[in-house]
């Protein structure tokens, strides 16, 4: 089972690809940052989508783990984190591409046992569950990751 993991955005945007073993763990096959060049909207939209397809045809995922929104203060931020989102659900719809959503909670959850660890936990617990030499350095993949993660725990694809 292959499984890619994407924290939404639209500055950037993190992806993980985790892979179950013979063994039954997580393994991680790629990750990174998706950052849009261009600073017109939809222009941002389109090279998260063709970025976005190419990991498809890399990798090959039976699922597509989202997180979603969580309410923000910013509400133009989330207007904009919701319309990455619409491309990446359409991009995994095209391609029939099963999709799990987790809420920042159940992530946390599922990667540390405790729904309100911080950024700092969680990038340990990734750390930990891949054996990672070093966490992520980016939030945004730790959190990729860290969806992806919650997907193969919870089984949900």
């Amino acid at each position: 089972m292959i499984i890619l993991g994407i924290d939404p955005g639209t500055a950037i945007v993190g992806y993980a690809v985790l892979r179950t073993t013979a063994q039954g763990t997580p393994e991680l096959l790629a990750s990174g940052a998706i950052r849009p060049r261009t600073l017109e909207k939809e222009g941002r939209l389109v090279e998260i989508r063709k970025q976005v397809v190419s990991l498809i045809d890399i990798h090959r995922p039976d699922t597509f783990a989202l997180e979603k929104i969580f309410f923000s203060k910013n509400i133009k931020t989330a207007l904009s984190v919701a319309e990455a989102r619409g491309v990446l659900l359409l991009t995994a719809k095209e391609r029939s591409i099963k999709v799990s959503e987790y809420t920042p909670s159940e992530v946390k959850l599922a990667v540390t046992g405790y729904g309100k660890a911080d950024k700092q936990q969680v990038k340990a617990m990734v750390k930990a569950i891949l054996k990672l030499r070093d966490a992520p350095a980016l939030d945004d993949v730790a959190d990729a990751m860290a969806v992806a993660i919650t997907a193969f725990h919870l089984k949900s694809f």
